[in-house]
């Protein structure tokens, strides 16, 4: 979308945004929610125990799960070709084309994804649910572009960030939220709903900004 509005360059924020989200919080989400499902282990094993033994300290295994965090393909497969982009590492035209073609197909198998998890799971609609939906379309970007502002930036660099910011939820974050166990219905609605009131609120941003 953004190539269609400010042309190559519009490629720019949504791979500086792909970078932060592979690097930094995918990792770090990971290692909260496996040291969060290590924590509740302990307490459901010792369910129909003695009082003592629910009160027993659990020590983390942090180091752990950090690394386990790292050694799925999610965090370290993006992660390597960040390092290869910044040593501007030449790998072979064979190994380029592959990998162009499952970049071609990623869109796609997102959206077949997205569809087959939102199939599986029943859509509610509640406060959590229309609250992530509101700060993911209008207070993230909104907040974006305030900040933009007050720093001085202008188009085209404040539309390109604004409307990368107000892109829907990826499908990533039902997938980590059905790996753990952890708030599927809530995670499958909020993905659902931003994606179409995306609709609305991105040609909102993009009228104003452009």
């Amino acid at each position: 979308m953004l190539g269609y509005l400010y042309g190559d360059k519009g490629d720019i924020p949504v791979a500086v945004g792909s970078i932060i989200i592979v690097v930094c919080l995918v990792p770090a989400t990971l290692i909260l929610l496996s040291l969060g499902t290590q924590a509740q282990q302990p307490a459901a094993k010792h369910g129909h125990g003695t009082a003592a033994a629910q009160a027993a300290p659990q020590d983390l295994d942090v180091g752990g799960k950090i690394l386990n965090a790292l050694k799925q393909p999610v965090v370290w497969l993006p992660f390597s070709g960040f390092v290869l982009m910044i040593f501007d590492v030449e790998t072979p035209k064979v190994f380029d084309d592959s990998l162009a073609l499952l970049g071609d197909a990623s869109a796609g198998v997102a959206l077949f994804t997205a569809g087959i998890i939102l199939a599986g799971y029943k859509i509610i609609v509640n406060v959590t649910v229309m609250s992530l939906v509101f700060v993911k379309n209008v207070v993230q970007p909104g907040l974006v572009c305030a900040g933009m502002l007050w720093l001085g930036y202008g188009n085209p660099l404040l539309g390109e960030a604004v409307v990368t910011s107000a892109l829907p939820p990826v499908t990533l974050v039902v997938m980590i939220a059905v790996q753990y166990r952890v708030a599927i219905p809530e995670t499958a609605s909020a993905l659902m709903f931003s994606t179409l009131g995306s609709l609305l609120t991105m040609s909102a941003f993009i009228w104003l900004l452009l």
